[in-house]
């Protein structure tokens, strides 16, 4: 499931609190910060759309200055690729 999360609050201390609380999460597999609107990018994993509520309700939505969030589940993965440098690209 694709996850962006918008904060009440963009400060400093918000968004450290929003990436630890994150972290700990084993559903969250990836998670961006971005620029702009919304505040961050998440990969979550769960296995229906059951859990899925359960994750949102039980844990994303408890966490501090979580405003808004959009998600959208993947029907079909068509392309993922790893060219070896991405940790330090941009995008």
């Amino acid at each position: 499931v694709f996850v962006w999360v918008d904060l009440d609050a963009s400060n400093r201390e918000a968004m450290l609190a929003f990436e630890d609380r994150v972290s700990q999460m084993e559903e969250v597999v990836e998670c961006h910060r971005v620029f702009g609107r919304p505040d961050f990018f998440m990969r979550v994993l769960v296995r229906d759309p059951a859990d899925y509520e359960d994750f949102l309700t039980n844990k994303l939505i408890g966490v501090p200055s979580v405003l808004r969030v959009t998600s959208t589940p993947s029907l079909k993965k068509i392309k993922t690729e790893d060219h070896g440098w991405s940790e330090g690209a941009l995008g």
